[in-house]
């Protein structure tokens, strides 16, 4: 049985290394919030804050959300498998970063929750992620770069409990990239 199971995973084609994908920044609305967020070529917009390829390719999550009180919160509140390595945790400006890994790199997955937005970007495939290092460093680099772009209607929102899709202000800070880059493990 192990051995058929280490032929098909050696079977398996192995997914494009996207780690070297340039990123591009994007704006767009996520539960009526304008955001920027770094993202790669390929990438195709879902429904709710959701960016995807195919089944083997990054995908992105941003929702609306408070950052938790504390890292140990954030960590509770990001819903890890039990068998999950976390390769990194830290405290960012303004909220928090986790990098972690599932198996033989068979699931890499980076979340940041800061200002308003929770991200999550992550990349599996059954063979394992090429180039994990780099990979997560990459994913880093997208949830790191993913920022609020209008603070005034995100300070409404707040302020008032809802809010509406059309509803534009146009006070909005320049954006900054505030986590640039997670040290490998």
């Amino acid at each position: 049985m192990r051995a058929a199971v280490l032929l098909l995973a050696a079977c398996a084609p192995a997914p494009p290394d996207w780690s070297a994908r340039p990123l591009a920044e994007t704006r767009d609305t996520v539960d009526g919030i304008a955001l920027a967020i770094r993202l790669p070529a390929g990438l195709t917009r879902g429904d709710a804050g959701e960016w995807h390829a195919g089944a083997d390719d990054p995908s992105v999550l941003v929702t609306r959300a408070e950052p938790p009180v504390d890292l140990a919160a954030f960590e509770q509140a990001a819903h890890l498998d039990p068998r999950d390595t976390v390769s990194d945790r830290r405290t960012i400006p303004g909220g928090f970063a986790l990098a972690h890994r599932a198996g033989n790199d068979v699931e890499l997955a980076v979340e940041v929750a800061r200002g308003g937005l929770w991200c999550h970007a992550g990349q599996a495939h059954r063979g394992g992620v090429p180039n994990p290092a780099a990979t997560l460093r990459w994913l880093a680099e997208i949830c790191g770069f993913a920022e609020v772009d209008n603070f005034c209607h995100l300070r409404r929102a707040r302020a008032s409990r809802h809010y509406s899709r059309g509803d534009a202000h146009r006070c909005s800070r320049p954006v900054r990239r505030l986590w640039r880059r997670q040290p490998s493990r």
